[in-house]
């Protein structure tokens, strides 16, 4: 029976909704990541951060250029 479900394909308003949170989880860790790159950014400006945050930070940076472009 439980294999029969699955071999049902979704609904095409099933589909959106998964899409639709997808997209939402999305915006979430991107907001995540933005903050916790400004933040090690920060800590390696004012030199509270040890030498691997400094490093983590510079590579966000560097990935973030890369993305953008």
């Amino acid at each position: 029976m439980e294999e029969q479900d699955r071999a049902v394909p979704a609904e095409p308003a099933e589909r959106t909704a998964k899409s639709g949170q997808f997209q939402q989880d999305r915006c979430l860790w991107e907001a995540i990541s933005q903050a916790a790159t400004a933040r090690l950014a920060r800590m390696a400006a004012t030199r509270q951060a040890p030498a691997h945050l400094k490093a983590a930070a510079a590579a966000a940076a560097a990935a973030k250029v890369v993305m953008a472009s």
